[in-house]
């Protein structure tokens, strides 16, 4: 089972659920999922905290997103919410930059354009009248 995770965890990091889930639908008895996530753990081929991380990162630089919707991708993905509070923190400030990014991007475009394609990846109204004006 250990080789199983390791080839699931060599395309992208996962989350510990992820990896539960994975483990199980390949036969894992509980016993070899705790056993081999511990030891994934241990060697910290599986975090969580790096794991939000990272997919914040991924998100700011691939097709950014508002905050929330991160937040419930992760939830998504099995991470627990009060570590994903911990760890993402207050995202005002990076969700506007994640905007102005996005905007730059459609320089020259409508206005109405610029504003639709804001909306479309989460960013809340405020946010969106910011960083058009």
């Amino acid at each position: 089972m250990l080789k199983k995770a390791l080839f699931f965890l060599k395309f992208r990091p996962r989350s510990e659920a992820e990896l539960r889930t994975y483990l199980v639908k390949k036969g894992a008895s509980e016993k070899e999922t705790e056993e081999v996530v511990g030891k994934l753990k241990q060697i910290k081929f599986v975090n969580d905290e790096e794991f939000i991380r990272y997919w914040l990162r991924r998100r700011s630089e691939g097709r950014p997103k508002a905050a929330w919707i991160i937040r419930q991708e992760l939830k998504r993905l099995g991470v627990a919410e009060e570590l994903i509070k911990e760890v993402m923190g207050d995202q005002n400030s990076a969700d506007r930059d994640r905007a102005i990014k996005i905007a730059e991007k459609l320089k020259g475009k409508e206005r109405e354009k610029i504003m639709a394609a804001l909306a479309r990846r989460g960013f809340d109204w405020q946010t969106i009248k910011t960083v058009v004006e």
